[in-house]
This record gives C-alpha cells, sequence and structure tokens, in this order.
C-alpha cells in the first residue's frame, strides 16, 4: 500500500475544532465576530493548505520559550487564552509575518490587551507589552513596545464581545460582518460574502 506523505503531512496539521464551550481570545480580537464564529462551527478543517502550512510554522515558532512562563493558560468569564511569554509582569506576543511590519497591527495589540486583562484577574501584574514579528521569509526579527491601556475599557469590550458570540453560537445565529482590508486573508471570505447580513 502506498502511503501519501503529503496528504498525511496536510492532516497532520488539521486539529478538531474547538468544542470546549469556551470563547478563545483569539476569537474576540477582531472586529469581525463572524469569522470567529465560522471558525468555531467549521472548524479548522475548512482553512486552505497554504493557511494551514503557515499556521504549523507559527506553532513552530511559538515552541521555542523565550521568558520564565511560556505558554501561559489563562481562563476568566469563560475565556480562555494562552499567552506566548510572560515574566515579571512582561508579556510577550510572538507572530510570524512574510512582510515588513512596520508597527504592531490593531488586532495584535487587542490581543495582548485582553490577554493583560486576564493576567491581572489570575492575580499577576502587567506592567509592560512588547510584539515580537519574526519575518520567515527575510529571517528577520522585530520588537516593539506596545502601551499599557486603560484595561477596565478593554475589560468590558472583552465582555461584550464574548457575551454577542456566546449568544450567537447558541441561537445558530450568524453574527453581523463587518467588511475591511482583513476580508482579503480571512479564510471564510467567500462563505461570508455568500451568506446573508443580519
Amino acid at each position: 500500500m502506498k502511503i501519501n506523505i503529503q496528504k498525511r503531512f496536510y492532516e497532520s496539521l488539521t486539529e478538531p475544532p474547538r468544542r470546549d464551550g469556551k470563547i478563545h481570545v483569539s476569537h474576540l480580537i477582531h472586529k469581525c465576530l463572524r469569522r470567529s464564529y465560522y471558525g468555531i462551527k467549521l472548524g479548522e478543517d475548512f482553512l486552505h493548505t497554504k493557511t494551514l502550512l503557515t499556521f504549523w510554522l507559527g506553532k513552530k515558532v511559538h515552541e521555542i520559550p523565550v521568558l520564565a512562563e511560556h505558554e501561559l493558560k489563562l481562563e476568566w468569564n469563560g475565556i480562555v487564552g494562552t499567552v506566548d511569554e510572560y515574566e515579571n509582569g512582561l508579556i510577550v506576543e510572538k507572530k510570524t509575518t512574510v512582510w515588513d511590519v512596520e508597527q504592531p497591527m490593531g488586532h495584535h495589540k487587542m490581543q495582548l490587551y485582553f490577554y493583560a486583562v486576564m493576567l491581572l484577574k489570575n492575580n499577576k501584574e502587567v506592567n509592560e507589552m512588547k510584539i515580537m514579528y519574526i519575518d520567515i521569509n527575510k529571517k528577520d526579527l522585530k520588537v516593539f513596545d506596545v502601551t499599557v491601556p486603560d484595561l477596565k475599557f478593554y475589560e468590558r469590550m472583552m465582555t461584550k464581545r464574548k457575551e454577542i458570540l456566546s449568544q450567537c453560537l447558541d441561537g445558530n445565529i450568524l453574527p453581523i460582518n463587518f467588511p475591511s482590508w482583513m476580508c482579503k486573508y480571512c479564510p471564510f471570505g467567500s462563505l461570508c460574502f455568500r451568506d446573508k447580513n443580519v
């Protein structure tokens, strides 16, 4: 029996959809909750193999520890998340990229803000934030400082988004979409534009 190595590799990249009944921080960082809705309902199997390969490279980068607490798992208010790196009040988020990054992206900063809220709720201080961009094409590394904002504001935002997404998931109601430049990179873009906006 002949083994298809490429098929086996791509199969190993896919994970079963998250069915733990919890909302993950990554589901809340985009303004468009429809993207998160599709991701939860359809799972990673729906994604294109190029996207899966990109995710796999990102996972490999995330396996490298940088600070004392690596891949720190947190939970608060039915929301779960994994902080890439944490030590003595410093949060570091690692991102792989294929283009030159001049400044941190908004949804990446949002992820840091939401993690900061969760850290505080888990009795861990937050006084410094950084995003590390690893360019997998140029083999380059950039680290940006991110100012710690008013976290009460982001706690309210995070809670509200979680409530809306939970209600949509429970009722099988498609969330309103928010078309933007990010639609070009959304794995569910073609499906989204076929579905009716509510």
